[in-house]
C-alpha cells in the first residue's frame, strides 16, 4: 500500500488489490466514513485510467465531505479471450449476440470478453475494500459507479450472468450510477434490484438515443429498476463535464449529488 498524506479531512491511499498490476485508489475520510462509491474509468477498454476527470473530482470532495471513494484499475487491450476458459467463451460470445442484438448500432466489441474480465476485477476491488480495515468498509452501504465502458463493467459486475466466473459473493450497492453507458444485459434486471441511475446525453454516439430508448422501453415494460436521465445537448462525455462542475446552478451535478445522498442514507 501506497499512503499520500492526509490533508483537508482525508487521505488518499494506493492499494494493489489483485495479483501484481491491479491498484486502486481509495480516498478515505479522517474520521469514519458514512458510505462508499467504487468507480471504474471508461475508455472502451483499451484505454483510459483510473485517474480520470471524475476521481480527481469525486475523490477529494466525497471524502472531504465524509464518503470513502475508490477508482480501480482493470485490465484492459490485450487478447481478453485468453482471460476466460473456452467453455465460458462460448457462453459470453453468446452472450455478446444477444447485447448486439438488443443494441444494434452499439459495437459489438463493447459486450464481448473484454466487458466481462472488467466485470471480474471490479468485483475483485469491491471484495478487497470489504475486506480492509477489519471490515469496516463491508458494514457500509456502497454505490457501484462507472463511466462509459466502466459502467458496462459495474453493471455486469452487479447484474452477473451465468457466464461470468464469480470469486465469491459480492453484497448488492445501495444504488448503480452509471454515466454516459447503457445496460449491456438488460434481461437480467430483476425488478427488486439495485436501482440503475443513468446520465446521458442527445448526441452520444457511442450509445445513441435509440439505443437508450430501446432500453428505456424495456424496463418500463417490465417494472426494471432503471432511470434514466437525457442532457438535451452534447455527446458522449459531456455528462463526465457536466458532473465536474463546480457552479452551484448546475443541474447534473446537483443529480448525482441527490443519488449520492438517497443511495447512502435510505437504508
Amino acid at each position: 500500500m501506497t499512503q499520500h498524506s492526509a490533508t483537508h479531512g482525508f487521505r488518499k491511499e494506493t492499494h494493489l488489490y489483485f495479483g501484481q498490476h491491479l491498484e486502486l485508489d481509495l480516498w478515505r475520510p479522517n474520521d469514519a466514513p458514512k458510505g462508499l462509491v467504487v468507480h471504474a474509468h471508461g475508455g472502451g477498454f483499451v484505454h483510459g485510467s483510473r485517474d480520470d476527470r471524475i476521481a480527481r473530482h469525486f475523490g477529494p470532495k466525497l471524502s472531504a465531505d465524509g464518503v470513502a471513494f475508490a477508482s480501480l484499475s482493470y485490465r484492459k487491450g490485450g487478447a481478453a479471450s485468453r482471460a476466460f476458459t473456452p467453455e465460458t467463451l462460448q457462453a459470453i460470445d453468446a452472450e455478446a449476440q444477444e447485447s448486439c442484438a438488443f443494441y444494434p448500432a452499439v459495437r459489438g466489441n463493447l459486450f464481448g470478453p473484454s466487458l466481462y474480465r472488467a466485470a471480474v476485477d471490479f468485483r475483485r476491488a469491491v471484495a478487497f475494500l470489504h475486506a480492509q480495515n477489519d471490515g469496516v468498509l463491508a458494514g457500509l452501504p456502497w454505490i457501484a459507479m462507472g463511466n462509459s465502458s466502466g459502467a458496462l463493467a459495474a453493471i455486469s459486475a452487479v447484474y452477473p450472468s451465468a457466464a461470468l466466473p464469480l470469486d465469491g459473493t459480492l453484497t448488492a450497492p445501495q444504488k448503480v450510477i452509471a454515466i454516459a453507458s447503457i445496460v449491456p444485459q438488460p434481461w437480467l434486471l430483476q425488478p427488486d434490484g439495485p436501482k440503475i441511475c443513468m446520465l446521458t446525453s442527445r448526441g452520444d454516439q457511442v450509445f445513441p438515443r435509440a439505443e437508450v430508448n430501446r432500453l428505456e422501453a424495456l424496463a418500463t415494460s417490465r417494472t426494471l429498476p432503471v432511470e434514466i436521465n437525457r442532457i438535451p445537448y452534447g455527446q458522449h462525455t459531456r455528462p463526465v463535464r457536466e458532473l465536474v462542475s463546480d457552479a452551484d446552478t448546475n443541474q447534473w451535478a446537483q443529480w448525482f449529488q441527490a443519488h449520492l445522498d438517497s443511495g447512502l442514507t435510505d437504508v
